[in-house]
């Protein structure tokens, strides 16, 4: 038996295969690959040789302007072997005239007009070589440059070998023959290099990235329990998982099973399991991972209860556990068997270990958002509790929308690492909440983040603030003042609206990234740091970068592993989430009595722009609740005129001869109608039908009464005819009150 330490996650090259692994075709992974500011600092243009097998020769594939274009080049001056097996299998380096006289057939091309170097670096899949990955930089790279260009040129090989799969017209987009390309190996092939090709980054980062994506979408115990079983199973043919958390009673775990069932398909088996004196209470009480075989099976069926259970009815061999820890709280375990003897290495224990660490992160998200979405239907989402409705959010943002959720898959793939992250996104869309989320899922959570918003801090403070200053560095410098990045050491550092750094220290943040070293104003000891930074701007730095208003070193050193938070305009399904969810805030703060918001204020939120984003709904429910008369929330049309000027605020307004309450809608702003404003709200028919739902819910609740003090009308603050007009326009009918 073995108690193993905490192994250091080693994931630097998830961030990148994430980046790249989105690509689905040979044009889109150029365009990736010429954004991933990772590769060097000093790139000029990334390029990809494909080797056609048939042909003998390679095509280019590179940028130009906002292409990316083709082109047939020469036969190889060294072919592979007829079955693909790689020869060269270092890479090389070529100045820029030893290049044109050796590649004249395009390297008069305008990509190479700066250059200064030329790297190559062979390409492979599963030791079948498929091309070569041409870097044109314009100064030298560093022996660790190469070191990190040999492991990007792993990824892209992983990320070729996946685009390869399949139909090779498809995915290629060209309509060249283009089936000659170094095709995939066979299944049979693939499985038997598996295992030997274990040891290696490239096949763990692989896997990681294909399990992360693959568990961040589950909702449930199942689900989750399942997909990683047969992803697990593909990869290193586990025979059994068990995920474990704790039941409400605490004395006893929850077990979430997948083994192999007898019909060869994944058999998933839910129990209860008592906790006391177990293996997994000893792992959820030490936090640490246990690891053992069939040999320590005597000792320790004397030392913990129910050892023998999955030994004996899967015939397994090497089993290991893992704690399921999330922000230092145990959540359960997991569990996994394998039916080889000392199956579980020390390298795959680091990728297993990596797995649960993810595997937490999506508990926590699906347990709490089941709690809150089982108490948000129709009837109560207004009432629920403000408590549980936070612990719903995910990383207390609350967003049912697809973009939403492919940036909270990224925060998933590269909080644990330490790579630097850049926050993309315009004022009011969450960059700060973002910045949390990500240093609370890393292994740097148990200090607490430190902020900095760079353009709220005065130019002649900043760099004291940054780096600290000693006692008489300045005038007024009456004490010695630890600075920003010290108090950051071993944590995160979030500096917000990095744009707005000043030019003249922006050097010596680079410095304090690159070499983790810092000096305090007023003297010259070096400090050792070690800091994680999370930055974020509004700004587009490149084009900052190309005005020579921040630094081009700089901007690659921080553009490390970009996430960019799309603006509410672009997820307006989150709209009415967020108007309920402000509306209850403030309704309780400001104890409101506040049980419903009308269907024409959920219409008008849905359609406007909010250049202000989350920030600005928010703003705006607010007013909306303090000025609000009655149950019913209606907005302000006060609130309305910037973006609809035609909106008439007198108290009366006459349309069609009719009186009609305050604040309505001129028939040019006819959201319904062809003239809707804006014109391209796509979901308008989502919004028209949660009209209807919310209509018929109140006509079912008040018996089908319309008028009256009781009537639906009352209470959705319409007028009697208002609503029988919006019911005929809706196509309800009696039967829908059935």
């Amino acid at each position: 038996m073995h108690l193993n330490d905490e192994f250091a996650p080693n994931d630097k090259i998830s961030p990148i295969f994430a980046h790249l692994c989105t690509a689905n075709n040979l044009q889109e992974l150029v365009k990736k690959l010429n954004t991933l500011s990772a590769i060097t600092e000093s790139l000029q243009s990334v390029h990809l040789l494909i080797y056609h097998a048939d042909k003998k020769n390679h095509i280019l594939f590179y940028p130009e302007e906002n292409k990316v274009n083709s082109l047939q080049l020469g036969r190889l001056e060294i072919d592979p072997k007829p079955n693909g097996v790689l020869l060269v299998k270092k890479y090389q380096t070529y100045d820029k005239k030893t290049f044109t006289d050796k590649f004249n057939d395009y390297s008069h091309l305008k990509n190479f007009s700066n250059a200064h170097s030329i790297y190559h670096v062979p390409l492979s899949a599963f030791n079948r070589y498929i091309g070569k990955i041409e870097v044109v930089n314009i100064a030298p790279l560093s022996a660790s440059g190469i070191s990190d260009l040999e492991q990007i040129s792993t990824v892209v090989s992983l990320v070729l070998a996946k685009i390869f799969d399949g139909n090779l017209n498809h995915h290629y987009g060209f309509q060249d023959e283009l089936l000659g390309y170094a095709k995939p190996l066979s299944v049979e092939e693939n499985r038997a290099d598996v295992d030997a090709a274990l040891e290696g980054n490239s096949l763990h980062n692989h896997v990681l990235v294909e399990v992360t994506e693959a568990v961040i979408g589950q909702v449930n115990f199942e689900g989750l329990a399942t997909v990683l079983f047969l992803h697990l199973q593909e990869h290193f043919g586990i025979e059994f998982i068990s995920i474990m958390s704790f039941s409400s009673d605490s004395e006893s775990l929850s077990c979430h099973e997948v083994n192999q069932g007898k019909e060869g398909k994944a058999q998933y088996i839910e129990s209860q399991k008592p906790k006391a004196k177990t293996m997994e209470e000893h792992v959820i009480q030490s936090k640490k991972t246990l690891q053992l075989s069939r040999s320590d099976y005597p000792l320790l069926k004397h030392k913990f209860l129910h050892v023998d259970d999955h030994y004996m009815s899967h015939k397994l061999s090497s089993e290991c556990v893992f704690p399921l820890l999330f922000r230092q709280q145990v959540l359960g375990v997991i569990k996994y068997g394998h039916r080889a003897e000392k199956y579980f290495s020390e390298e795959r224990l680091d990728l297993l270990k990596q797995i649960a660490a993810r595997i937490s992160v999506a508990i926590n998200y699906f347990q709490n958002s089941s709690k809150f979405m089982m108490k948000s239907t129709p009837k109560d989402l207004m009432s629920v509790d403000k408590t549980e409705q936070s612990k719903a959010m995910f990383g207390g943002i609350i967003s049912q929308s697809k973009a939403m959720r492919e940036v909270f898959q990224r925060v998933l793939m590269v909080a644990d690492c330490d790579s630097t992250v850049l926050i993309l996104g315009e004022t009011g869309t969450g960059k700060e909440m973002i910045a949390n989320m990500i240093h609370n899922a890393s292994n740097r959570s148990h200090k607490k983040m430190v902020k900095m918003n760079c353009s709220a801090v005065p130019s002649g403070l900043f760099e004291s603030d940054l780096f600290g200053h000693v006692k008489g560095a300045f005038t007024g410098a009456v004490n010695q003042q630890v600075g920003r990045f010290e108090e950051a050491h071993k944590s995160s550092f979030f500096l917000d609206e990095i744009g707005d750094m000043p030019l003249q220290l922006q050097p010596k943040v680079l410095r304090a990234l690159q070499e983790g070293e810092i000096e305090r104003v007023g003297k010259h000891t070096i400090i050792p740091v070690d800091v994680r930074m999370i930055a974020a701007t509004h700004c587009d730095l490149l084009s900052m970068v190309k005005d020579n208003s921040f630094r081009r070193d700089l901007y690659y050193r921080l553009n490390v592993f970009p996430i960019r938070i799309p603006p509410l305009r672009e997820r307006r399904e989150d709209i009415p989430l967020l108007a309920k969810h402000f509306t209850q805030l403030f309704s309780k703060k400001m104890n409101r009595d506040i049980q419903s918001i009308s269907p024409e204020t959920l219409r008008i939120l849905y359609s406007l722009p909010w250049p202000g984003n989350v920030r600005e709904l928010k703003n705006v429910i607010e007013r909306a609740v303090i000025m609000n008369k009655g149950q019913v929330l209606h907005l302000p049309m006060s609130e309305l005129k910037e973006y609809f000027p035609d909106i008439d605020p007198s108290p009366l307004c006459v349309q069609d001869g009719t009186k009609k309450e305050a604040g309505c809608f001129p028939d040019t702003v006819d959201l319904y109608g062809e003239n809707t404003i804006p014109k391209n709200v796509s979901a308008v028919k989502s919004v028209k039908s949660m009209e209807r739902e919310q209509i018929i819910k109140v006509l079912k609740e008040t018996n089908g009464i319309v008028a009256g003090p009781k009537g639906a009308a009352h209470r959705l603050g319409l007028k009697r005819t208002t609503l029988l007009s919006r019911m005929q326009r809706l196509g309800i009918t009696s039967n829908d009150l059935i």
